[in-house]
């Protein structure tokens, strides 16, 4: 077996990155012309892990370990890779203007 098959998986990651996103902007909707902060981002982020992590043990869809490592890279991912091509195409979340 691959060790990035044991390490990563990439349903949780991509399920992590997408509630996320989602749940972010319909805070962003819900809150007007106001900015979100980005410690607000950050709890949802995490607590999304949780949430998630917690449902996917329960079923066996995943391992503790590749939890651990998926749910740390799914927020890299985001940040480094989605973030910037959401910018790109206008669909990020509001700014400071």
């Amino acid at each position: 077996m691959d060790v990035t098959q044991v390490s990563f998986d990439m349903t949780y990651m991509a399920s992590v990155v997408l509630v996320t996103y989602v749940i972010i902007k319909l805070f962003d909707k819900l809150n007007g012309r106001k900015v979100i902060k980005s410690y607000v981002k950050q709890i949802v982020a995490v607590l999304v892990n949780i949430i998630l992590g917690y449902v996917f043990l329960t079923f066996n869809w995943i391992e503790g370990k590749s939890l651990i490592v998926s749910g740390l890279s799914s927020i890299l991912a985001y940040d480094y890779f989605l973030k910037p091509l959401l910018e790109f195409l206008n669909m990020g979340y509001k700014k400071n203007v």
